[in-house]
């Protein structure tokens, strides 16, 4: 049985081939164009130049040996599946000038567009048998093509095979290599031409050792330590014990020392000689106090007055004596003056108290 479906290369394609062989050039195969052989199945001719009824060219997806058969390039195109309405039975492949280097026919293949109701995506191979692969350059650019999954598995599986996948990156050994001797680069990056980076002084300086700030969360963020009294050791938070010292506790007076205990507490600022709250020094605990209460009362027969915290209770009656005789209790309420609770306090909000190690 004589072969119907065939590809070949056209007579420009041949020559073009010959001559990159000869001159240790490549043959450079860039699009891929479909046709309908105007209406019925052509028979592939090497004298064509164009193909016979042509309905899309584009950029090739795939270019590459045939890994079963070293004589082999496979072309591969994927049209998407928003193109098409038409049937497809004649290839061509055109190089980087635009000339008709090889042509092919297929079984008939109707793609369907969207808008018909239907719709595929189509992947069009054709397979060229050459006697120098390597005079055919396998190269696609990759910006302007879509990816089947074979390739896509295909030059993953490259990629992990690979001893060396990323070689624009320095590997541990050039890295070790290339700061071997060097200080800790976050403290000479200046050297390295970063001339806006912090260096650790800075960030010292930003949070020394020993301040205190407040956090919307539960837990303390890094470099920083819930000021809730714990004991922790001096040597670990050597920066905070030179820092604070035994201010908030000396733990077991030999290798630690306490954080201060914030939880529930209000801050005050040291007075630091300015007469407000005399004689406290920092770390020092203040236990609650209010500004005195006072109220006053007036009475007299007939006539009874209270002023501030007091009031009046109700009205009695003696009738033991002579005269009748009517007289008022005397109640006292700071609430009467004064918002009150179980304990005093400011308008407050609660935030989690930390210090920095």
């Amino acid at each position: 049985m004589s072969q119907t479906y065939f590809a070949i290369l056209t007579a420009i394609g041949e020559a073009k081939l010959a001559n990159a062989t000869a001159l240790g050039t490549t043959l450079q195969l860039t699009q891929m164009g479909v046709g309908d052989g105007n209406g019925s199945t052509p028979l592939p001719n090497r004298n064509q130049t164009a193909l016979l009824r042509e309905n899309r060219r584009a950029p090739l997806n795939r270019l590459f040996v045939d890994p079963a058969n070293a004589s082999q390039i496979i072309a591969e195109q994927v049209i998407p599946e928003e193109i098409g309405g038409w049937w497809i039975r004649e290839i061509g492949l055109y190089d980087a000038d635009g000339n008709l280097c090889a042509v092919a026919n297929c079984p008939d293949t109707y793609k369907p567009v969207l808008a018909e109701g239907s719709g595929r995506t189509q992947v069009i191979r054709m397979v060229l048998i050459v006697s120098n692969t390597s005079a055919v350059q396998l190269k696609i650019d990759p910006a302007i093509v879509l990816a089947t999954r074979g390739y896509v598995d295909d030059e993953f599986s490259k990629h992990l095979a690979a001893l060396d996948p990323h070689p624009q990156y320095m590997t541990a050994p050039e890295v070790a290599s290339a700061i071997s001797g060097k200080a800790d680069k976050a403290m000479t990056l200046a050297g390295y031409g970063i001339a806006d980076g912090a260096t650790l002084s800075l960030v010292a300086q930003a949070a020394p050792p020993g301040a205190v700030a407040f956090f919307g969360m539960t837990v303390a963020p890094d470099g920083w330590l819930k000021a809730n009294g714990a004991e922790i050791s001096r040597s670990t938070y050597a920066g905070l014990f030179a820092a604070i010292g035994t201010t908030f506790g000396a733990g077991n007076g030999t290798t630690s020392f306490k954080l201060p205990d914030l939880r529930g507490e209000f801050l005050r600022g040291v007075d630091d000689f300015r007469g407000v709250d005399v004689g406290r020094l920092i770390g020092i605990l203040q236990s609650d106090a209010i500004r005195n209460i006072t109220g006053s009362f007036d009475g007299y027969t007939g006539a009874h007055t209270a002023f501030g915290a007091f009031y009046l209770g109700n009205i009695s009656t003696d009738n033991a004596q002579t005269t009748t005789t009517s007289y008022h209790g005397v109640n006292f309420d700071a609430s009467r003056v004064v918002p009150t609770a179980a304990e005093n306090r400011p308008r407050n909000i609660a935030l989690l108290a930390c210090i920095k190690y």
